[in-house]
């Protein structure tokens, strides 16, 4: 065998080591093959013999086993070492083996160049959505959930962004051969792939952390709501609020930790707002939650905006409402669903429409509330003995309530303080004796 036949045997060797190298060990195979490739060339200029046609056939071949390596190469080595490679060794312009990076991109197929289109589209999408993920969370107040769920979006980003460097491809060879994704170069379609992947799991990311992290604020002031804490609580549900917008609770626990402290004009505020957003989303599936902040709005807009007018527009029509609550409140939103309309109509001096909703809601509840406005319906209509037995018994059960836990205490919650010395003062008036005895309320 002579010299040149020798070394392309040599060659060939290399490129069949090559061939069945793993992608870790692919860098190093790649070096012995072109210098191998340099040795076949040094030979034919020292060789003084012309090389036999199978010499020739066989090197004919293995050049063309390694142009259509340069892909892979390109791919798996990088085009950054091959470069350098070329760099170290000067070659010649004949030696278009050390251009292998050259040689890839020109023969990358059409559709290659789509796909890696495609996945720069994804890959500028992906960062859309972790600025706009950033942008919205620092709005709200520092949490453990938004951090965490910025990071993740910025990693996720970071590893769709290393396909598209040699060194990143080299790094995500490696990390995927390790779970089993031996084959994946990270060119072309594997590209685009992994850049719809990442795209969508950033997506779904954007999606649910504002979720989650209201979800965290909502936590946070009900434990503070918990610790008797409201004042605190508020900041709280307001960042809730702020990041789901267009979600109930949040909304529903912001009213009542702001009526809970005295803002009046924000509770209204945020009991109409879940209104709104109940009465728009889920008409058809109201629940206790929805009744529950009408009843406490009509409180308000009765106590502090005298909106009386209002108030019977929000609770019209009761006999189509009730069947609607849940057996377990039914008779308490129904006391407090009447006592509301005829206190409004009370102050609207409606006091036949007064005594009949009163009347209707002691029928479900026997509640201080409701035998103070009955007590003052009657004595608006001139018939004071009637009024003091009303107001007898709203004393008798305030009298009962206290003797309860505080925990239990019901009643004392839904009068104002004023009701009852205006109810002592005119049961002494009518000397009536001892304010503790009372006749039957019922």
């Amino acid at each position: 065998m002579d010299s040149v036949y020798e070394e392309i045997s040599h060659y060939k060797a290399a490129l069949d080591a090559a061939d069945q190298s793993s992608d870790g060990d692919l860098s190093a195979v790649a070096l012995r093959t072109l210098i191998a490739r340099d040795k076949v060339a040094f030979a034919f200029a020292e060789s003084d013999d012309v090389a036999s046609p199978s010499a020739i056939q066989l090197l004919a071949t293995s050049d063309r086993r390694l142009t259509n390596m340069a892909v892979k190469l390109e791919s798996v080595v990088g085009g950054e070492t091959l470069r350098d490679w070329r760099k170290s060794r000067s070659p010649d312009e004949k030696s278009w083996w050390w251009t292998l990076d050259e040689v890839a991109r020109s023969r990358q197929p059409w559709i290659n160049r789509l796909w890696t289109l495609l996945a720069v589209l994804c890959l500028l999408a992906s960062f859309g959505l972790v600025a706009d993920t950033f942008n919205l969370l620092r709005t709200v107040g520092e949490n453990p959930i938004s951090t965490a769920g910025n990071l993740l979006q910025a990693v996720l980003a970071f590893i769709a962004a290393s396909a598209f460097t040699s060194s990143g491809r080299k790094w995500l060879i490696n990390s995927f051969s390790r779970l089993g994704f031996k084959e994946r170069r990270f060119q072309g379609i594997a590209r685009f792939i992994l850049a719809v992947v990442i795209l969508g799991l950033t997506l779904a990311i954007r999606f649910y952390l504002p979720a989650l992290a209201a979800g965290y604020f909502q936590r946070e002031g009900d434990r503070y709501l918990d610790e008797g804490l409201a004042q605190s609580a508020i900041p709280a549900y307001q960042e809730a609020s702020a990041l789901q917008p267009y979600t109930v609770e949040p909304h529903l626990r912001l009213a009542k930790a702001t009526e809970k402290v005295g803002d009046y004009s924000r509770a209204i505020e945020e009991y109409h707002s879940v209104i709104i957003l109940y009465e728009r989303q889920q008409q058809n599936r109201l629940d206790d939650a929805y009744f529950e902040a009408k009843i406490s709005l009509a409180k308000l807009l009765i106590l502090h905006d005298k909106d009386y007018t209002g108030v019977l527009a929000l609770l019209e029509h009761p006999e189509e409402v009730i069947p609607k609550f849940s057996q377990e409140n039914r008779k308490l939103y129904t006391y407090f669903w009447f006592t509301y309309l005829g206190w409004a109509n009370l102050e609207l001096k409606n006091y036949q429409e007064a005594s009949v909703d009163l009347n209707a809601a002691l029928r479900y509840r026997e509640g201080a509330a409701a035998r103070y406005l009955t007590g003052r319906v009657l004595e608006e209509r001139d018939l004071e003995k009637e009024a003091i037995q009303q107001w007898t018994c709203f004393i008798t059960i305030l009298q009962q309530d206290q003797k309860k836990d505080k925990k239990d205490r019901e009643q004392e919650a839904e009068v104002r303080p004023e009701w009852l010395s205006h109810a002592q003062d005119k049961q002494a008036a009518a000397d009536r004796g001892p304010i503790l005895t009372s006749p039957p309320c019922r």
